[in-house]
């Protein structure tokens, strides 16, 4: 455990290296934030996170080693221009406080906190860093998923003015980083970087974990019964009615178990409906919203299998290697992934499980049987897992993100 710094005012004082990381969600979850706030402060520097901030939430927050301070009470964009200004102007009284201690870097999560930043980033003098967790250019969901023209348009203009944003910001930051090795050339392709970015996977930190009982406990799920687990984003441009859809094609002891936030929360009735069309009702569950920290890996490590059938609507998700691959790694069970470059690149590597074909159930169900009724071929993607994940934790991410800033310290 790191150890706390001491603050006044929300910001940490035992340090002259001092870190704003700037993103615009509430942090509930955002674990890539959070372990990069935790590494960057237990190499020494002083990190405070700017973040959003939900009614129910404290401004000021201390989290292992650093401060969360909460300024975005909604969203800088958006197409309420009364909500916009107050925005905005609540985030330039902060910058141009002369009571708030300056910062040496400024770090921006995804592009659309790179106005903030560039502005926080000018006034004190920074480093400014850019933490691309997508393509941004290119994350436009496909029009079926959103439900009116209005909703589409909105988002692309959003989007467009984003990219072109990107476009211009970019290039004036000191280190860019991303998620994965293929979004890092498509990023210095795209903008004729001199550096290629540095890429953190999304992992967590290793953990030994036993099996666990969490979810047949929770979910009445018979002690029999063999359970498939995708857990993430439940809304409807990730497909899960394909998961479901797989469900007849397995043995009646199959179950599908899903986890994670539902946007919209009609989702969840459609996906039930479908569910019951198939005669399949009683074998698809909905296990919730987990606590990262607390329930994710418990539910995990009560699975059989993990799923992750992303449709490739967008360059993002064609090159997607999302955190739930890495928790599926660290709860040590096999996965069952889209037939896509990085996730294709990633289970065959280390030997983690089968990438499938989306457009063919029967290939998914046929992948499904076969890992479970092969035992040999089970106990042995769990054996490779076991050791991959020594390479596959956050450890080893940590070192690369700390070098980077040493490097920008040392040149300043």
């Amino acid at each position: 455990m790191a150890r706390m710094l001491q603050t006044s005012g929300g910001y940490p004082h035992d340090t002259d290296r001092r870190v704003a990381m700037v993103v615009l969600n509430s942090l509930d979850p955002d674990p890539r934030v959070w372990r990069e706030a935790e590494s960057l402060a237990r190499a020494g520097w002083g990190v405070v996170v700017l973040a959003g901030k939900r009614p129910d939430q404290k401004r000021v927050e201390e989290g292992d080693g650093f401060v969360v301070l909460r300024l975005f009470q909604g969203f800088p964009y958006g197409p309420r221009p009364v909500e916009t200004l107050l925005v905005w102007t609540r985030f330039l009284s902060y910058v141009f406080s002369r009571k708030r201690r300056r910062f040496s870097v400024v770090h921006c999560h995804d592009a659309e906190t790179l106005p903030l930043g560039w502005v926080l980033s000018r006034s004190d003098g920074a480093k400014l860093v850019y933490d691309a967790h997508e393509l941004f250019f290119d994350y436009v969901p496909a029009d079926r998923y959103l439900r009116s023209p209005w909703q589409r348009f909105k988002n692309r203009v959003l989007r467009g003015v984003m990219s072109l944003v990107e476009r211009r910001a970019i290039g004036r930051c000191d280190r860019v980083f991303t998620v994965n090795s293929s979004l890092s050339r498509m990023i210095e392709a795209r903008y004729g970087l001199k550096e290629r970015p540095e890429f953190l996977y999304n992992a967590r930190r290793y953990t030994s974990v036993e099996r666990t009982t969490y979810l047949r406990e929770r979910l009445g799920i018979p002690v029999y019964g063999k359970i498939l687990f995708y857990q993430g984003a439940i809304r409807p441009d990730r497909e899960i009615e394909r998961m479901i859809e797989i469900l007849p094609l397995l043995e009646e002891e199959w179950f599908l178990v899903v986890a994670g936030q539902v946007s919209p929360p009609r989702y969840l009735d459609r996906l039930r409906r479908l569910a019951g069309s198939l005669c399949v009702g009683r074998r698809f569950s909905y296990g919730g919203f987990l606590d990262y920290e607390k329930e994710l890996l418990l539910a995990t490590a009560s699975s059989d299998m993990g799923l992750f059938l992303l449709p490739p609507t967008n360059l993002t998700y064609r090159f997607s290697l999302a955190n739930k691959l890495f928790d599926y790694v660290m709860a040590e069970i096999p996965m069952i992934v889209s037939d896509l470059p990085e996730m294709r690149g990633f289970v065959e590597k280390y030997g983690l499980g089968i990438a499938v074909d989306l457009e063919r159930r029967d290939e998914i169900a046929g992948a499904i049987t076969r890992l479970a009724e092969d035992r040999a071929m089970y106990r042995r993607i769990v054996a490779n897992i076991r050791e991959a994940k020594k390479e596959l934790c956050w450890e080893k991410q940590e070192g690369k993100l700390v070098t980077v800033y040493q490097e920008l310290s040392s040149s300043s």
